[in-house]
C-alpha cells in the first residue's frame, strides 16, 4: 500500500480570460478534501464576479454537475488579490483566512469551473493543493 500524500497543481494557468473557464478533469487518489487559490492579477477596466465552482462529473451520462460553490463570488475590481476556498470535511469556517469554507469530501473526479458575470477581461490563476 502507498502512502497518500498532499499533492499540489496549478489547474488553471495565468491568462486573460472572458468567458467561464473549465480546468482539465482532476483525479483525486487519496484525499480528503482541497484548497483552492484563485489569483486575479488584472481586470480590464470596471467591476465584475468571478465564481469558482468545483464540478463532479456525472457516472453515467459525463455531464458535469455543480457540487460547490461558495456563498459569494470574487468581485473584481481591479486590484490584485488572492482568495482561498477550503473543502474538508469536518472544516469549520473560524477564521477570516479562506473566502470560504465547507465540511465536503473531496470527489475522487473532479474540476473547478470559473463562470463570468461579463464579457470583460480579467486575468486569474488557480491553484489546488489536494489534503490527505
Amino acid at each position: 500500500m502507498s502512502a497518500a500524500v498532499n499533492t499540489e497543481d496549478l489547474i488553471l494557468a495565468s491568462a486573460s480570460r472572458t468567458a467561464t473557464t473549465n480546468s482539465v478533469e482532476q483525479r483525486n487518489m487519496f484525499g480528503k478534501g482541497v484548497v483552492v487559490v484563485v489569483d486575479v492579477t488584472t481586470v480590464a477596466g470596471g467591476t465584475l464576479t468571478i465564481t469558482p465552482v468545483i464540478q463532479v462529473k456525472a457516472l453515467d451520462s459525463g455531464a458535469w454537475k455543480a457540487y460547490w460553490t461558495p456563498s459569494a463570488g470574487i468581485d473584481a475590481t481591479g486590484a490584485a488579490a488572492q482568495f482561498v476556498y477550503v473543502l474538508y470535511p469536518g472544516a469549520i469556517d473560524s477564521d477570516t483566512t479562506a473566502k470560504d469554507m465547507s465540511g465536503l469530501p473531496l470527489p475522487r473526479t473532479w474540476r473547478l469551473s470559473v463562470t463570468h458575470t461579463t464579457s470583460q477581461a480579467i486575468v486569474y490563476s488557480a491553484s489546488a493543493y489536494v489534503v490527505k
